[in-house]
């Protein structure tokens, strides 16, 4: 049997066996159960603490490079999450979660196990739907009004009237079919509210441009008959027409 005997107000203690000194060491003498929690809590905070600053301490820096690289992907997901991205066809959200995978694929090779780890972990922005597209109400109403415009434009119902009299072929040199059906789209797109639809056919510089280019050229191609055709020779005339359109085009 062991026994310890201290002066001052610890007083002695008597053990049986090794355990029981263990006991003793956790809990006291006499045994107060209200002691365990708080003696072990402390013990092992203290020691995870220390466990903690050391591997700090031999954590290593993350890499300069990649950590420009992490900041310009963030960079431009920030962007595209605020103004959208036209130079890709797909929604915003299919690019977005696309650079947010990249995000973690750098995260995971260059900075995991750095000092940067945790910091770097925050960063990386949570995934979001793939139909999502920013300033979606604009980019609608923007479309509607194209709409409503060109419908109502003189110079695209004088193309519209003359299209089917000239030559399929011609048409195309003349970029007559693709002025009409990239207005058309914006049309349907619009009725099915495809919203990526409306952005890549909405650019009106671009469709005024090419109207007033289309409107222009039709205009000036030559005339066999200034005058209203009756039914009879309307068939004739528009044939003449697009032989006479043959030779203004070489």
């Amino acid at each position: 049997m062991l026994s310890y005997h201290k002066e001052g107000t610890h007083g002695s203690a008597t053990w049986k066996d090794a355990e029981d000194v263990y006991r003793w060491w956790l809990y006291g003498n006499p045994p107060k159960e209200i002691q365990v929690t708080g003696q072990i809590e402390l013990s092992i905070e203290r020691e995870l603490g220390n466990i903690v600053k050391e591997i700090e301490k031999k954590k290593p820096e993350p890499s300069k490079k990649w950590e420009d690289v992490f900041q310009k992907k963030l960079y431009d997901w920030k962007k595209i999450y605020q103004f959208g991205t036209e130079e890709n066809l797909t929604t915003d959200g299919e690019v977005l979660n696309q650079i947010r995978r990249e995000l973690v694929q750098v995260y995971e090779n260059y900075f995991s196990g750095t000092t940067a780890c945790d910091r770097y972990k925050k960063k990386i922005p949570q995934a979001v739907k793939d139909d999502y597209m920013a300033g979606e109400v604009e980019i609608f109403e923007t479309a509607q009004r194209l709409v409503k415009k060109y419908k109502q434009s003189q110079q695209f119902r004088y193309v519209l009237v003359k299209r089917p009299q000239i030559r399929e072929t011609d048409r195309r040199k003349l970029q007559v079919d693709l002025l009409v059906g990239k207005i058309q789209k914006l049309e349907v797109c619009v009725k099915r509210k495809d919203i990526l639809g409306m952005r890549i056919f909405s650019k009106e510089d671009e469709l005024d441009k090419m109207l007033a280019e289309v409107y222009q050229k039709i205009k000036e191609l030559p005339r066999i008959n200034e005058g209203v055709e009756s039914a009879g020779n309307k068939k004739k005339s528009s044939w003449k027409n697009q032989m006479i359109l043959e030779e203004f085009i070489r």
